[in-house]
């Protein structure tokens, strides 16, 4: 990423819908209305885990995109293609209200693999209606 990225201190707000399948796998849920967000684009599901033991339990998951590039956002943030790491701390089955964080891998001096944080996410459980439109 370029050292200015961020810089002007704008946000980037995007939504995905998922749902957490048994043996690690995540399904997308492409069907529900995420508000004014727009849409993670091409998401898929790579894998989710919980780690840790109550009260330290955290969920983990990992998503693939195609990527937000800066002429779609209008601003100095983009976000490159690829997989994005997310995590946020669980309370038994709810998960925390502050949010959690999210992070990209990317090189440092083209040797070392590095996460690096590129912003924070919000989670909410959706509820058991049905989809806005017929499969």
């Amino acid at each position: 990423m370029d050292i200015r990225w961020g810089n002007s201190g704008q946000r980037v707000k995007a939504a995905v819908a998922i749902k957490l399948e048994p043996g690690g796998r995540i399904t997308i849920l492409d069907k529900y209305q995420l508000g004014l967000f727009r849409k993670l684009p091409n998401p898929v599901g790579v894998s989710w885990v919980v780690e840790g033991k109550f009260p330290q339990e955290r969920l983990k998951f990992v998503l693939e995109h195609s990527g937000i590039d800066r002429a779609e956002t209008g601003c100095d943030v983009d976000l490159p293609a690829g997989k994005v790491f997310f995590a946020i701390t669980t309370l038994g089955k709810a998960l925390s209200q502050k949010g959690g964080g999210m992070s990209i891998e990317q090189f440092r001096f083209l040797i070392r693999r590095e996460r690096r944080i590129v912003g924070v996410f919000n989670a909410d459980r959706i509820p058991d209606a049905p989809p806005l439109s017929p499969s």
